[in-house]
């Protein structure tokens, strides 16, 4: 049956993700390549990005002007498709982002009886510095396989935590955004890794993503010509006191 085969190799997944956590230097305070615009050396297709799964492959998403990360799946006999990276959270760090596109058609495998029938699915997981993923989804209630913060499968159902995460309406192409809040987390090393699971619903799933990045809020500089009339104003408020107080002496 696929759903004891899937429980079947998901130690062997979450084993995995913790040398995943171990392996390679850290990307400080950023999520390096984010845009996938550079591509890496084989088996790694694009550079400061690592998979130890099959890779996904660099598209030009013509929705999305340049390249992105395509994750295609048709069949359950090899089902997961991943892509990581790890890098170092540092304070004043407030979210990560990332965008994606969800399309399936006919075309999958079909395995097993309709009872027993997964979706194919997309999913998100941030491990911390201790290994353990942050935020994930509540696995009572018809959870994804991995211990994701965000998950969809070819239904369109979406799974996310009750709080901590956001996702965006889809923009006119279907794209969305998925914003998750990192600002109570502590600084460490941390390993975003994306996933595609494949099922035996008949479909073939492709996934892009894109935009992956760390952001926080910035105070707002004044320009220099507003700093040189701030300076004005304050040496005339400081004359005008002198001033007074010259006036207040003299009396």
């Amino acid at each position: 049956m696929l759903i004891q085969r899937l429980k079947s190799l998901l130690p062997a997944v979450m084993l995995l993700a913790f040398v995943v956590v171990g392996s390679a230097p850290a990307s400080a305070g950023v999520i390096a390549n984010g845009d996938f615009a550079t591509p890496g050396m084989s088996p790694d297709p694009f550079a400061d990005w690592m998979t130890d799964r099959d890779p996904p492959s660099s598209f030009m998403a013509p929705s999305n002007p340049g390249q992105v990360a395509r994750f295609t799946i048709t069949n359950f006999n090899d089902p997961f498709i991943q892509l990581f990276q790890k890098f170092t959270l540092m304070s004043g760090d407030q979210r990560l982002t990332f965008d994606f596109l969800f399309t399936k058609t006919a075309g999958g495998t079909t395995t097993d009886p309709p009872s027993d029938m997964i979706d194919d699915s997309f999913q998100a997981t941030l491990f911390g510095p201790d290994g353990k993923p942050v935020n994930p989804v509540d696995k009572s209630n018809n959870p994804p396989l991995l211990p994701a913060f965000f998950a969809m499968d070819a239904a369109g159902r979406e799974f996310k935590p009750t709080q901590g995460v956001t996702v965006s309406p889809p923009d006119t192409d279907g794209w969305k955004r998925v914003t998750l809040d990192v600002a109570s987390l502590q600084t460490g090393d941390y390993t975003i890794e994306f996933f595609v699971l494949g099922g035996n619903d008949g479909k073939m799933t492709t996934v892009d993503v894109d935009n992956v990045a760390l952001g926080r809020d910035t105070a707002v500089i004044p320009e220099p010509a507003s700093l040189a009339i701030w300076g004005i104003l304050g040496a005339g408020a400081v004359l005008r006191r002198r001033r007074t107080i010259a006036a207040s002496v003299a009396a």
